[in-house]
């Protein structure tokens, strides 16, 4: 009983380190077709990984003008130059100021969560192609270092 069972397992243990060399062999092939693919595949990656950069670079840059204008808007506002918002006395127009000036910040409040959502996506997508990046990066190296 227990013979069989050393048998059985040292089949197993044979079977594993077959597999095991397979796998290696597969992973560590000097294949220039597989290299070229690998390196490609890297470029890609690093490619996308500029593009995430320049657009989270603009997102941030679109955000901090949208910012500034809100903030002269207000200041306008608060001066009474954006024109004319009603006819009458001087507190009628601060009511539809105000009126206006707060659906506009409800409306910049909405577009601000979108933002906000987009800047993290994004930052997540930038998470991820650095991650990829750093493991073609290893693979490259391995590659290299076995070619030559």
């Amino acid at each position: 009983n227990t013979k069989t069972e050393l048998q059985r397992v040292q089949q197993q243990l044979r079977s594993a380190e077959i597999e095991h060399a397979r796998l290696q062999q597969r992973l560590h092939t000097d294949d220039p077709k597989i290299h070229q693919e690998r390196m490609a595949e890297l470029q890609q990656v690093e490619t996308n990984l500029q593009l995430e950069k320049r657009r989270l670079h603009q997102l941030n840059q679109e955000s901090r003008q949208r910012d500034m204008k809100l903030a002269r808007d207000a200041k306008r506002a608060r001066l009474g130059e954006l024109g004319s918002l009603g006819q009458g006395s001087g507190s009628l127009r601060v009511l539809k100021q105000t009126e206006w000036l707060q659906a506009e910040l409800e409306v910049l409040q909405v577009k601000n969560r979108l933002l906000e959502k987009q800047v993290r996506q994004q930052e997540e997508r930038l998470v991820k192609a650095q991650q990829d990046r750093e493991g073609l990066s290893i693979k490259r190296q391995s590659l290299e270092d076995r070619l030559g």
